[in-house]
């Protein structure tokens, strides 16, 4: 029987040293945290109780902008580092939106440090920077896809710290409804 903090809306789940860490779209990022995958203890939001400055920068230069909560997060480790890339929209149903990221060394302590936004749209693309999702190759190295609608899903690489490597940008899959891609490797696919 599922016990304690169950909600999760576009969630996403990493375990370290016997602890399962969940997070998922809400206010400042909420969190839980289990040992057993059956009982959720509330743990703090990532973002504390304020996002930082960058938001509201972002936000002032966009009318009528409607943004209220950071959607979709995705939480990975690579690097040495826990990383948390997450989607800021200004308006629901635009393609005005930026995917963030955040990290830290010990995610059992928090302390995330924020880096701003990796990539952004500002509407006149055919691409929506939501829905982020981190996927590591068979040599280590870290891609992120992210895409709703639009022109599907795209691609690109990180570098080890978290960080867009390049500017290229590789569409993965189109449909007249798609969103929210995952990236795993099985045996030699992807």
């Amino acid at each position: 029987t599922l016990s304690g903090n169950t909600f999760a809306h576009d969630p996403t789940m990493i375990e370290a040293d016997g602890i399962y860490y969940r997070f998922w779209t809400g206010n400042h990022i909420p969190s839980a945290t289990s040992t057993d995958l059956r009982t959720w203890q509330n743990a703090p939001t990532i973002y504390g109780t304020s996002y930082p400055s960058w938001v509201q920068d972002w936000l002032s230069e966009i009318p009528g902008q409607t943004f209220n909560f950071p959607w979709a997060p995705d939480v990975s480790y690579f690097g040495g580092r826990f990383h948390i890339y997450s989607s800021f929209s200004a308006k629901f149903g635009d393609n005005i939106s930026c995917i963030t990221h955040l990290s830290t060394a010990d995610i059992a302590a928090g302390n995330w440090t924020d880096h701003g936004p990796i990539f952004c749209t500002e509407g006149n693309e055919n691409y929506n920077a939501i829905d982020a999702d981190v996927g590591v190759d068979e040599f280590g190295t870290p891609w992120l896809s992210f895409g709703s609608f639009w022109d599907g899903i795209q691609v690109f690489e990180l570098n080890q710290d978290g960080s867009r490597a390049g500017n290229d940008l590789t569409r993965l899959a189109w449909a007249t409804q798609i969103e929210a891609p995952v990236l795993f490797r099985n045996r030699d696919i992807y």
